[in-house]
Parts: C-alpha cells; structure tokens; sequence
C-alpha cells in the first residue's frame, strides 16, 4: 500500500521530509484529495529553511537556549539536555537549524495544517515547536512549544 493510501484510509502514515520519516495525518472529519496534501508536502520539502528561520525567530529561541545554557555552565561546569548529551558551550546557528526536523504534520482541513518540529540533539528540551500554516500562500503562524 503506498503512502496516500494509507493515509487515506488510516488518517494516519509515514513518509519521509527533510530526509527523516515524519507522520502524517488527516482530520478523519474532511475529505482530503491526493493533489491538496502532495502539494502542501511538496511545499514543506521545498520550504525547509524558510519553515526553519520562521520557527526560531517565533521564539528567538537560539538566543534563549544559550542563555540558559551559559547560566548552566557557569553554575555547573556543563549542560546536559533532556536526551543525556552533554553540552560545554553554547552552540551556533548552523548547529541548531541542522538538528531540527520534522516529527509530524496534521492536516486539520483543505486549507489549515501544523507542522512539528524536533531537534536530535535534543535542543527543545522534550518539547515539539509547532508551527501553523494556512491559506494559499502559506501563512505562517507560531503556535508554540508544546511538549
């Protein structure tokens, strides 16, 4: 069974975007076709950095990490994440944007959907940084951390 019809018939699948399985799924409410959600994928395979640069600067999230990650290494001599790796300093732009991809993505309706970010190192502290998108023109809108 390939991707859209498994997704069509679970609400639910796996593919793959940015080079890393992500699932998707779809409000089981909505009648989605093949040629709406390929588009909306298509656009988030080809809009990584955009996604990416919208995401962080939503929170300003690089300039917060390393705050709180010089504090730690003041205090301790070190910072350890969530997922045990252990940081000695902060880290730079390049690092973090290269560690985020995508965990999910859910269709709410023909025009709406969110997508989930993570990070491997795991910069987000357990937490998904989500990220709505709507419209034809891929309006973007930051709709937390969550987690």
């Amino acid at each position: 069974m390939n991707f859209f019809d498994q997704l069509l018939d679970n609400t639910e699948a796996k593919t793959v975007l940015w080079k890393k399985e992500a699932s998707v799924s779809i409000n089981e409410e909505i009648d989605f076709s093949r040629d709406n959600i390929a588009k909306k994928l298509a656009w988030i395979e080809n809009n990584k950095d955009n996604i990416i640069l919208f995401a962080l600067e939503a929170e300003d999230f690089l300039a917060n990490f390393n705050d709180f990650v010089s504090k730690e290494l003041v205090k301790k001599g070190k910072c350890r994440l969530p997922d045990g790796m252990i940081l000695m300093e902060t880290i730079d732009a390049e690092t973090l944007e290269e560690s985020i991809f995508i965990n999910s993505v859910h269709f709410y309706d023909e025009e709406t959907f969110e997508i989930n970010l993570v990070t491997s190192p795991d910069y987000f502290g357990m937490h998904t940084l989500s990220i709505e998108v709507s419209g034809d023109e891929y309006e973007m809108e930051f709709a937390g951390m969550n987690g």
